[in-house]
């Protein structure tokens, strides 16, 4: 790609939302990266140089490779972890507090008598 082109597909592509994404990728294909002067500059502020994270990975990638990965779908959790996950489920549900005993009912709330006998008064 000659620099005219490169602008362009910089133009097309930029986008905030993507930043990170792009980045990622970035770091992906281009891991000596990290070890570059300007990678704490680019990796604490993706958005701000989402224009050169763009140049750089447009040397290591086609714009339809970006578009495709910004597109891509996390990989579904392996069965390991679901069932983790369902076992926490099943234990928190164990730890339930059991229901509080009823109280017993009270002359006002029921309309009875008390039952218990009231002491003798002396003569």
């Amino acid at each position: 790609m000659n620099d005219r082109q490169i602008a362009a597909a910089i133009a097309r592509l930029c986008n905030p939302a993507h930043a990170e994404k792009d980045f990622n990728l970035l770091v992906t294909l281009k891991p000596e990266l990290k070890k570059s002067p300007s990678y704490s500059a680019i990796a604490f502020s993706p958005r701000r140089n989402q224009p050169t994270v763009l140049k750089m990975l447009l040397e290591v990638a086609t714009a339809a490779d970006i578009e495709a990965n910004r597109h891509r779908k996390k990989p579904k959790a392996p069965v390991a972890t679901t069932s983790v996950a369902a076992s926490k489920a099943s234990k928190q549900g164990e730890k339930k507090k059991a229901p509080s005993p009823k109280k017993p009912n009270t002359p006002a709330s029921s309309g009875e008598t008390s039952p218990t006998p009231t002491p003798a008064q002396p003569s």
